[in-house]
């Protein structure tokens, strides 16, 4: 039966089927929803505002600042992650130093990793442009 797959979704509150072969299940607070791929799960407020305004300010960002700011944080979220798990593990009380001493040097490298990606998409695009400007012209 092509077509057909099953999906599972963990979600919590603010949340509806719009599907009526679905099944629930209480699971502590939150709701197990196993439903086929052809049902549809949507929430009450279509639009986060949180992150329709982080949306709106990248959006507004050229490209190159787009793609350093999302690798920086990207890569700096990775990075506070890895050292607040190793600060936790080699020394406790130390923790914050050893997210900090991980995340900064992440988030820089992330930045630049991106600027360099972002430096990549403008010249493929500008060479697209410039090779259809070529066709059009003859």
């Amino acid at each position: 039966m092509a077509g057909i797959g099953v999906s599972i979704a963990v979600v919590t509150g603010g949340w509806e089927t719009t599907a009526a072969d679905s099944r629930a299940t209480q699971i502590g607070q939150s709701v197990l929803l196993i439903f086929h791929s052809s049902c549809c799960v949507k929430r009450a407020s279509c639009e986060n505002e949180g992150v329709g305004a982080i949306r709106m300010k990248l959006a507004n960002l050229p490209l190159l600042g787009r793609f350093a700011v999302v690798g920086a944080g990207s890569a700096g979220a990775a990075g506070a992650v890895a050292g607040l798990t190793i600060g936790l593990i080699v020394y406790a009380p130390t923790a914050p130093f050893a997210l900090v001493e991980l995340a900064l040097p992440s988030a820089v490298v992330g930045g630049l990793a991106g600027l360099a990606a972002g430096a990549g998409v403008a010249v493929v695009r500008r060479m697209r442009r410039y090779q259809s400007a070529l066709r059009r012209t003859g």
